[in-house]
């Protein structure tokens, strides 16, 4: 896993210990084990989203891999889900120091099922007629 990346992918370490180390490869950070997880916000997609360390095997490390397409896909058929990972991602982001929300980040149209476009759509074409009438009846 290097540094200047970009993340598409979750890991999840199975068996094995992995070593997070600094950008010029000489001091351990810090040591990974069973159940650690790397590139947990990958999967949200965020716009020039990269690795934030460099990450070097101890050895035989057997991890399972999350694709941010995959996850895409599962977030527009399960919206409350989908809702509880952005809140933990929001938390994770604002942890980490960056401003504003995944949603804020990642764009409002993603991972809504068509409905939940076709209503957001509705939405915003119903103030834009409000905006126009209003201007319509300013202008008049």
């Amino acid at each position: 896993m290097n540094r200047r990346n970009l993340i598409k992918e979750m890991y999840i370490i199975k068996s094995g210990k992995v070593n997070k180390i600094s950008e010029d490869g000489q001091i351990v950070l810090k040591m990974l084990n069973e159940g650690s997880v790397l590139g947990q916000l990958a999967i949200m997609n965020l716009t020039n989203n990269k690795h934030s360390t460099s990450i070097r095997s101890c050895g035989y490390v057997d991890v399972s891999v999350l694709k941010q397409d995959d996850v895409s896909e599962l977030l527009c058929d399960y919206p409350e889900e989908r809702q509880k990972l952005l809140k933990k991602a929001s938390e994770i982001l604002k942890n980490e120091g960056h401003q504003g929300t995944v949603e804020e980040v990642t764009g409002k149209w993603q991972w809504k099922t068509t409905e939940e476009l076709l209503i957001s759509i509705s939405k915003d074409i119903k103030s834009i007629d409000e905006q126009i009438t209003q201007l319509y009846d300013d202008f008049s």
